[in-house]
């Protein structure tokens, strides 16, 4: 910055003030530190946060935004920013237009920039006093974590005669919960919709061929149950694939709904051994990594879903 102490090191002869306060040379640490008018800006951001601040040096100042969540870490610092830079522009104001900022309008210059960015933020704040106070004292309002939810999730066995699957891998379970059989394949393909779609798709192919005519698909993934019910378009290179596979559909009765992943985690972990194995799987009887949640689910014992942690 072209501060006179700084112009003064690279060899210019110059007299140096301060032109905010008139008491002092003109210096990094003078200018934003020492000066009277510094030190009114920032003993006014300090009554205004509420909170004490070293005005000492900028690291000083920086320390107390390590305790904050984003949105007041952000504000605190854009702060700390925005005083400093309005002090420069006071100084210069001073200096090249012979126009004196008082401290009331600088002190409305920093909160009115610092409402702007934390009004536009999109980070969020925790649901305490303190940050609720600082982000009250520049009319910011706050978007605040939401409070945890806990949902609980139950796999259900189908209704007589009905043959339920659930995908992601792919397991079929009869009307007693007892299991007909599982698969696992892999795709070699990273897009997620294109992988779960086509499992369900293989998981129709399977059942007509086996004769389970009455089928209940349950699938993790909403956008592929959107896409059997009709409410989404079909990704163009499964198009075919899911023109054949809605012709079975007609010669058998079928329904399709979503689950949770946290209820589909045999589905899930037969998924994860197709991707790890990198073969094509099919089992007639239980692998014994399914055991413990298959039972789990046979037992209709729930799962939980826990969001906003």
């Amino acid at each position: 910055m072209p501060i006179d102490e700084h112009l003064k090191a690279r060899g210019l002869a110059m007299g140096s003030i301060c032109f905010l306060c008139i008491d002092d040379e003109e210096s990094s640490q003078h200018i934003f530190f020492m000066c009277r008018f510094a030190k009114a800006i920032w003993r006014g951001l300090q009554a205004q946060l509420e909170c004490n601040l070293d005005s000492s040096s900028i690291s000083n100042l920086l320390i107390i935004s390590d305790s904050l969540s984003p949105l007041p870490k952000e504000v605190m610092i854009a702060c700390i920013l925005n005083a400093i830079s309005t002090i420069w522009f006071c100084k210069n104001q001073a200096r090249f237009n012979d126009t004196d900022i008082t401290h009331t309008q600088a002190m409305a210059k920093i909160r009115a920039d610092i409402a702007f960015i934390g009004n536009f933020s999109k980070l969020y704040a925790k649901n305490s006093r303190t940050e609720f106070n600082l982000l009250r004292a520049f009319g910011i309002k706050g978007k605040y974590i939401k409070a945890p939810t806990i949902t609980e999730v139950l796999w259900k066995t189908p209704s007589f005669g009905l043959v339920k699957v659930n995908s992601d891998g792919a397991a079929h379970g009869n009307s007693n919960g007892d299991l007909m059989g599982c698969f696992a394949s892999y795709f070699s393909i990273q897009n997620s919709i294109y992988v779960e779609l086509l499992a369900a798709i293989m998981v129709v192919s399977i059942a007509h061929a086996k004769g389970w005519r009455s089928i209940w698909l349950e699938c993790d993934s909403k956008v592929v149950v959107d896409i059997f019910q009709g409410s989404k378009l079909v990704p163009w290179r499964l198009s075919n694939l899911m023109n054949k596979c809605r012709h079975l559909l007609n010669s058998m009765q079928f329904m399709v709904s979503h689950i949770f992943i946290q209820g589909n985690v045999c589905a899930n972990k037969l998924a994860t051994f197709g991707v790890n194995s990198k073969i094509d799987s099919w089992w007639n009887s239980m692998p014994t990594f399914l055991y413990d949640d298959f039972y789990r689910n046979r037992n209709l014992l729930p799962n939980y879903r826990f969001r906003n942690l």
